[in-house]
């Protein structure tokens, strides 16, 4: 009973080395907050994957920043739509497409990509058993 009463006592009365300490905490809090904030416009980068060799659509393709933190697939259609931070046009980011029997192929982020689209022709690989 003592110790809660001591500990609920100390909480109360104003401590200069605690406020002090919480407000050097809330200072950094919210230049962290800030600089994450920065950073929340979302773009949409939509495209397009067809085969090199018969210009098909090709589906479920795996489509990841070098990081890999943002993912997604094509769909059935070939197509597919990645949400992208301001973070990754600021800094040298490759987006990678990625299929079992095809060669990965990955191109630099770019701005025009926003309004343009992409357009990502694999290519099949092709293995010879004997």
């Amino acid at each position: 009973m003592k110790r809660h009463f001591i500990i609920f006592f100390i909480l109360i009365l104003p401590n200069p080395i605690l406020s002090t300490a919480n407000n050097k905490i809330n200072t950094i809090t919210k230049i962290v907050f800030q600089s994450i904030q920065k950073d929340t416009t979302e773009y949409k980068i939509k495209g397009i994957i067809k085969s090199s060799d018969t210009k098909e659509v090709i589906s479920y393709v795996a489509i990841y920043t070098d990081d890999k933190r943002i993912t997604t697939l094509s769909d059935k259609d070939g197509q597919f739509e990645l949400k992208l931070p301001e973070y990754y046009f600021k800094h040298k980011t490759f987006i990678r497409f990625s299929l079992v029997g095809y060669e990965e192929q990955k191109i630099r982020l770019k701005r025009k990509h926003i309004t343009a689209g992409i357009k990502i022709y694999l290519r099949q690989i092709v293995t010879i058993l004997y």
